[in-house]
């Protein structure tokens, strides 16, 4: 090749003349032939006013024609070779009739075709050339399979293929640009890809159009894959295959991207970040994202405008950042919405901000290294869980709040169908105020066996229709419930632990906004416990025996009773303690012990001695005994119903007097002596109801009353003062 001269375009003329005849060729191929040895344009479109649009090539007629075999030949003669510049062939506004074959030729220098129809396909297999460049132009297909092409392809501008564009295991030096490019293969691939090594950024922007599948499966890509406000449909099927995609930088999705079909990312690796924002996928019958597996360097944008109408999959992927789908829409009508069970996030996920998802979200198993964020979110899948995050790992909170959104109005964070944390590890805390978890007769909240570092917030707001589980649950700080309402949940708080309960309106002073317990059966508290109650008063010790009181009656659970106990002897409140103890005794044999002695025996036991918790009930009962005995006594006496028990004194008692040396009757003595056992003052044994008198009948059965009440009463008081009756 050279520079190029007049000489050497008429000697080039001269050699193609010899091929092809003097008389055959066309006005564009003598122009072509002219401006090829001085590497100017071939602007065939000067030849008439008949336009540049390939669609129209029919109008243009026999003098902007050129044939394949005449570009053929200029590529591979030897002699022509050396006549062409090395800019190579440039043409514009030509109509390339038959085949362009230039399959396994080593072309030294660029192929430029802008605005040209080429009638049939171009073969560019196993080829090598500097440049290609068919900016504008309209194509049958472009066989390209194993191509090697030193610099750039250009297949931009209006360029149209209505045949399948391949660049199987191509290698391309720079960068492999589609911009505003039109691929139509609707019954296979428009662009088949597979394997190709792009040193330089794919572009498939901007207008890019594609009808049939684009496949990039195991590409090597050295820059960006940039598919921004591109389209690609190929509906049922696979719109965008990058499986096992190598891209070193960016793989950009966003901004007007339309995808109508199944986009594959499945063991991509993405050196960059994934951004998809402001994109649309539309699968209804499946994957509107594939990426299983795929490992990103950087984040992964799904977010603010960014819709997926069909599955969006990331199980077991790889994200160096973050997971950001904030102000997202996420559909599937027949299954999971999000699905990224084990997902590994080295940042925060966001689920937040107008998030929303209609199908289950799904993350099982995943590992969040910052936040993970739903705030004013909604997730609705009534049929099943709206988010599935048993078994996650969070190193910092789990916040599902409302707020105020974009427009500055108070909104909420809502979740229709449950919401499972089973089994979480979060290292921060759990946040759900002002929110929304609905699922009548269901689990609302799962939270079982999870284990939190810091404090549990269902406060401000929060709400619950559905059954609301913390059971077995470590909560290592506070369990806040203030303002929470559950009015319509069942409260599952079996063998969870927390460090502190701060709940509203059960202490002392009253809060203005109660926490609203729900209905009597639905608190379940057995096993739960609590370090301390936060109050600024003292605990209303009657009002937690109401709140204990909604627990399901049957079977009856002793430990939250004693639980509370616990808590109010460690703050000094010994009294209460007794209360909430008597209450325990009392719940229990309603529910536990059953007929009439049963019923007789505990109100004895409760009148005597609060059921061993007030032993010093008997001692006032026991004084109680004394002056009824007293004021019995004092009266029969002066009626000579009380005689001496020895016959001589009783003799002279009944004649009016009383031996000298024999001991005067007290009353109160007496009383005393017959009402605590194993006392002994000389009266008993002295005195007794005169066996002669008329009717000493009830006053003897009195006084056996009183010996065997006496015994009774001090056994339930040394029974109570060692605690042989309580249980505890």
């Amino acid at each position: 090749m050279n520079d190029g001269n007049p000489t050497q375009a008429g000697g080039l003329k001269d050699l193609a003349e010899v091929r092809f005849g003097k008389e055959t060729l066309s006005d564009a191929e003598k122009l072509l032939l002219n401006k090829v040895t001085c590497g100017d344009w071939a602007d065939c479109s000067k030849l008439n006013e008949e336009g540049n649009d390939p669609e129209e090539a029919d109008k243009w007629g026999k003098a902007r024609q050129i044939r394949a075999a005449l570009v053929t030949w200029l590529c591979t003669d030897k002699r022509a070779l050396e006549c062409i510049h090395p800019k190579g062939i440039q043409v514009h506004g030509a109509d390339i009739t038959d085949a362009l074959n230039l399959s396994f030729v080593n072309i030294p220098f660029q192929l430029t075709l802008h605005c040209c129809r080429l009638k049939d396909h171009i073969d560019l297999s196993r080829a090598e050339v500097s440049e290609l460049d068919l900016q504008g132009s309209l194509v049958n297909g472009i066989l390209a399979e194993c191509v090697t092409v030193r610099h750039c392809v250009f297949l931009t501008n209006g360029f149209t293929a209505t045949g399948e564009v391949r660049f199987l295991g191509a290698r391309i030096g720079g960068d492999l640009d589609c911009e505003k490019g039109l691929f139509t293969n609707k019954d296979g691939c428009a662009i088949e890809a597979t394997g190709i090594d792009v040193y330089g950024c794919v572009h498939i922007r901007n207008g890019f159009t594609a009808s049939g599948e684009v496949r990039f499966l195991g590409a090597q890509i050295g820059g960006d894959l940039d598919c921004e406000a591109a389209a690609f449909a190929n509906e049922g099927g696979w719109a965008l295959n990058a499986e096992r995609v190598d891209v070193k930088r960016q793989v950009l999705l966003k901004n007007g991207f339309t995808a109508n079909g199944e986009v594959r990312l499945l063991g991509a690796q993405i050196g960059g970040d994934l951004d998809c924002e402001a994109a649309a996928f539309t699968n209804d019958s499946g994957l509107a994202l594939n990426a299983d597996g795929f490992n990103v360097k950087g984040g992964v944008f799904l977010r603010n405008g960014f819709t997926a109408k069909g599955s969006v999959r990331l199980p077991c992927a790889q994200i160096g950042s973050d997971l950001d789908c904030e102000a997202g829409t996420f559909s599937n009508a027949i299954g999971p919405a999000l699905s990224a069970d084990g997902v590994d996030v080295k940042g925060s996920l966001f689920l937040r901000n107008g998030f929303t998802a209609k199908g289950e979200v799904r993350l099982m198993g995943a590992q969040v290294g910052g936040d993970l964020v739903g705030d004013l979110g909604t997730f609705t899948n009534e049929d099943g869980s709206a988010l599935n995050a048993s078994v996650i790992s969070v190193r910092g909170n789990v916040s599902l709040r409302g707020g105020m959104n974009a427009a500055g109005e108070e909104a909420r964070f809502i979740a229709k169908g449950c919401v499972d944390l089973s089994l979480a590890q979060l290292g921060g805390q759990l946040a759900c105020t002002a929110c929304d978890f609905v699922n009548p007769g269901k689990d609302a909240l799962r939270i079982y066996r999870s284990t939190i570092k810091s404090s549990v917030f269902f406060t401000d707001g929060f709400r619950a229709d559905g059954r609301v589980f913390l059971g077995g649950a470590q909560i290592g700080g506070e369990f806040f419930c203030r303002e929470g309402n559950f009015e319509k949940a069942t409260l599952d708080l079996r063998d969870a632990s927390v460090s502190t309960l701060d709940d509203s309106g059960l202490n002392d002073p009253v809060d203005p906004k109660p926490t609203i317990w729900p209905q009597p059966g639905d608190l379940l508290l057995d096993g739960f416990g609590y370090g301390r109650i936060s109050s600024e008063g003292r605990v209303n010790v009657d009002k937690r025996i109401r709140w204990l009181e909604l627990q399901p009656k049957s079977p009856f659970q002793r430990q939250p009773y004693l639980q509370l106990v616990k808590i109010l002897r460690d703050s000094g409140d010994k009294k209460g303690s007794l209360r909430v103890l008597e209450e325990m005794e009392d719940v229990r044999r309603v529910e536990e012990d059953h007929g009439a002695l049963a019923w007789i025996w505990g109100r004895l036991l409760k009148g005597t001695i609060g059921y061993g918790y007030y032993p010093q009930r008997a001692i006032w009962t026991l004084v109680g005994l004394i002056a009824l005995g007293w004021s019995v006594y004092y009266k029969s006496y002066p009626e000579g119903t009380i005689a001496p028990t020895e016959q001589r004194a009783y003799e002279e008692f009944k004649k009016g007097k009383l031996p000298a040396h024999y001991p005067r009757f007290s009353a109160s003595v007496y009383s005393l002596e017959n009402s605590i056992p194993l006392v002994k003052l000389g009266q008993a044994d002295k005195w007794q109801p005169d066996p002669g008198a008329a009717s000493p009948r009830l006053l003897v059965w009195f006084l056996r009353f009183q010996i065997v009440l006496g015994w009774l009463l001090a056994t339930f008081f040394v029974a109570g003062v060692t605690g042989i009756v309580h249980k505890e």
